[in-house]
């Protein structure tokens, strides 16, 4: 798609492109994406899942974890 090249940054664009792979077995999954290092900054807030993920289901349960520095 026009738009996808219009993405500069190289990282992004690559998460993009396996997310938008045609063949579903060459896409990210949830938990690729939750494991890239793009995602893995800490800012004090985590997201995993909460169940496994067998790439069947529609929808997925995810834990938000929040860091409270008091």
């Amino acid at each position: 798609p026009a738009s996808y090249n219009k993405v500069m940054d190289p990282e992004i664009k690559e998460i993009i492109g396996e997310c938008i792979c045609q063949k579903k077995e060459d896409r990210y999954t949830i938990k690729d994406l939750l494991n890239h290092a793009f995602f893995a900054e800490d800012t004090g807030v985590r997201v995993e899942l909460a169940e496994d993920d067998d790439g069947k289901k529609t929808s997925i349960a995810l834990k938000l974890w929040v860091e409270d520095h008091k």
